[in-house]
């Protein structure tokens, strides 16, 4: 099966470069894609640049978020380069070839599996216990936003241990840092919800799949490095802001995906504004 490698720019050209610089003479993916989601720096011009050989630059006709970009550059490794599975990279990861052959060997044993991913590890290279999650329930979605009551809600997640069992795990819901989906699936289930603009895109995915008869699998014996958040700081400063488009989106998901009730709808709106505060206060405390 031909693999592409899809990365997602959004005024973040140099890292896009590093990461570029990394991979481009692996075996490999046979297609990297770059795909810039309308910068309003220099960066279109930069990937122009690293285009040549396996290496394809395009641009969207507009910034419709990170599904829509993501979207759209999943599309383009399956019509315009043939791939049969894509490797969705944030431009804050770095990973081996190993673990491109690793993630395309176990979608080509079985299946059922529509997504792959492997274990997260932070800039310090320790592994991170969010790398997979199980569908959350609507009332442990609404309280796993903020500080006060996270402990609670946001017990989802599979444990280490859970994870570390066996060399492959099936998962409902991967990181969407770094993940390996087969184009046609994806396609088929509408890929990302282009309505949220930015988080709770993986969540989504793993809805839709599992309701398409599908599942993901976390390879537990190889992982990643993911310098987390640093593409997303870059593009959206204000960390008040990008708390709203989290908000936005996770209500978004709660009444789409987890057909909330209006009390929960309301719940979620409450402590929607509870967070907001804390982030605010945050803020001026800093």
């Amino acid at each position: 099966m031909k693999i592409g490698c899809v990365i997602l720019n959004y005024n973040d050209a140099a890292h896009v470069a590093s990461l570029v610089e990394q991979i481009r003479d692996y075996r490999v993916p046979d297609a990297i894609v770059l795909v810039d989601n309308c910068s309003t720096d220099d960066s279109w011009d930069a990937l122009q640049a690293l285009a040549g050989g396996k290496i394809h630059a395009c641009r969207t006709e507009r910034n419709g978020g990170y599904g829509a970009g993501n979207n759209f550059g999943v599309r383009y490794a399956k019509e315009v380069c043939g791939c049969d599975l894509v490797l969705i990279a944030n431009p804050d990861v770095q990973f081996s070839e190993a673990l491109v052959e690793r993630l395309a060997q176990v979608l080509a044993e079985n299946e059922r599996y529509a997504v792959a991913s492997a274990m997260q590890c932070d800039g310090k290279g320790q592994r991170i216990t969010r790398s997979a999650w199980r569908i959350p329930t609507p009332w442990r979605y609404i309280f796993c936003t903020g500080s006060l009551l996270r402990k609670w809600g946001e017990n989802f997640y599979y444990s280490m241990e859970e994870l570390g069992a066996k060399d492959t795990v099936a998962v409902d819901c991967v990181a969407g840092s770094l993940l390996m989906v087969r184009s046609k699936v994806f396609l088929d289930v509408g890929g990302y919800d282009e309505e949220m603009f930015l988080y709770c895109e993986e969540t989504t995915l793993g809805c839709k799949l599992k309701q398409a008869g599908y599942t993901g699998v976390i390879c537990s014996d190889m992982e990643y490095l993911h310098l987390h958040g640093v593409t997303i700081s870059k593009s959206i400063s204000s960390a008040v802001r990008r708390k709203k488009i989290l908000l936005a989106s996770h209500h978004l998901f709660l009444k789409r995906y987890l057909q909330a009730t209006p009390l929960q709808l309301a719940a979620d709106r409450v402590v929607g504004w509870v967070v907001l505060l804390e982030e605010a206060l945050k803020t001026l405390l800093k």
